[in-house]
């Protein structure tokens, strides 16, 4: 016996989380992954020069973001890099990610460092957080996509 799907919607997601957002001039670097490492999230220098981790400290070296690819196996739950694996991230440019808070276009960018849900994600929010790293090209609410352009 197949298995069915329950349901189809008429409107495509508008984006993957860490699927870049445009063709704009970017910079990818890569990095190990210390630890596993999700798609679209902030990361900082890990223990030796070539590692990269989930940001979770507010005095970490911030070295750009997770970028989405084909290549690394996704089932929709953003499994993202595997510990060691090599994380494309973006240092420059412009991508999609999941809002910590809720975000007003051109507001400063900043990456929730504390333990939880919504660490690594992006924010608005200063207090406690890693930043300014960009800024917001898109507004939107909590948990929504939304677009960071990353400067370092």
């Amino acid at each position: 016996q197949m298995s069915q799907t329950s349901g189809y919607d008429f409107a495509l997601t508008k984006a993957q989380v860490g699927q870049k957002y445009d063709l704009m001039f970017d910079q990818i670097d890569s990095f190990a992954a210390q630890g596993a490492v999700g798609f679209g999230l902030g990361l900082i220098k890990g223990t030796a020069d070539d590692q990269a981790k989930i940001a979770d400290s507010a005095a970490g070296v911030f070295v750009g973001a997770a970028v989405f690819t084909h290549a690394v196996e996704n089932n929709g739950s953003n499994d993202g890099y595997a510990d060691k694996q090599t994380v494309s991230v973006m240092r420059k440019g412009r991508m999609w990610v999941e809002a910590a808070s809720a975000l007003v276009v051109g507001a400063a960018a900043y990456v929730v460092v504390g333990a939880g849900a919504d660490q690594g994600k992006f924010t608005d929010v200063s207090t406690d957080n890693l930043g300014p790293v960009g800024k917001f090209i898109t507004s939107g609410a909590d948990g929504d996509l939304v677009v960071v352009e990353i400067n370092i």
